[in-house]
């Protein structure tokens, strides 16, 4: 059965709980700027410290925040439990770079969590529409991506994304398919309701096979005010 997905279904969006630490006389070019998203399953609620600051309180599966700016350079992250300060689930570190949004998303399963760095196009060109996959299922195979059966994207394992492509405007129907194995049982169909001039990451998350199941998100990219449109690609995860 396809489903159709308008941006954020079956997400929460979040505002940062505290703002992120001032730049002080920075210009705004110096600024980056992040989102986070929750992609663990079996991951409880948590708090998410920037730099020993929290900007998130409670941030529960499949949630994603707004984004919010912060100076371009090296970050610490830390993940408690919520309500919790004493020891941290998990501790990294990430470098941003002045001028790009990119999503943070906590990834994996609990005993194996990563916070890996996707840079985000803001925009799409022209009247069309651009869009990526990006892969957080943890046991889910490699997969193909086809648009109302155009093949867009091959080969995407977990923690890695596609490159975006450029479509057309409007409604398309997107099938993810177990990577080079076209008679296997299709991983998602779901309808897609693209705007011109946007662009948007499908985020594939949740568990194969087991509760909670495989979701897929609709998410609409590099969306800061005053953010030039970018031909930034998808990439792999910068992990620390």
């Amino acid at each position: 059965m396809m489903r159709t997905l308008s941006v954020l279904l079956c997400s929460l969006v979040l505002s940062f709980a505290v703002s992120l630490p001032a730049a002080g006389s920075q210009a705004a070019s110096d600024d980056a700027y992040v989102r986070f998203l929750h992609a663990s399953p079996d991951l409880l609620n948590v708090d998410v410290y920037v730099d020993g600051h929290r900007v998130l309180e409670g941030f529960e599966f499949q949630s994603v925040s707004d984004y919010a700016s912060l100076r371009g350079g090296k970050h610490k992250v830390e993940l408690f439990a919520s309500g919790e300060t004493e020891t941290p689930i998990v501790r990294d570190s990430f470098e941003l770079e002045p001028g790009v949004a990119v999503t943070a998303a906590i990834a994996g399963q609990e005993e194996d969590l990563d916070v890996a760095l996707f840079p985000d196009r803001s925009g799409g060109r022209g009247d069309q529409a651009s869009l990526r996959l990006i892969h957080l299922s943890p046991n889910a195979p490699e997969v193909d991506v086809s648009a109302d059966d155009r093949a867009l994207f091959t080969g995407i394992g977990v923690l890695t994304a596609s490159q975006y492509s450029d479509l057309p405007a409007g409604e398309v129907n997107l099938s993810i398919n177990p990577s080079g194995n076209p008679e296997a049982p299709t991983v998602s169909e779901v309808a897609l309701d693209l705007e011109p001039g946007k662009a948007y990451s499908t985020v594939l998350m949740g568990v194969a096979g087991q509760a909670p199941g495989l979701e897929v998100l609709l998410l609409e990219d590099g969306v800061v005010p005053g953010l030039p449109k970018s031909g930034m690609g998808g990439a792999s995860p910068i992990v620390e």
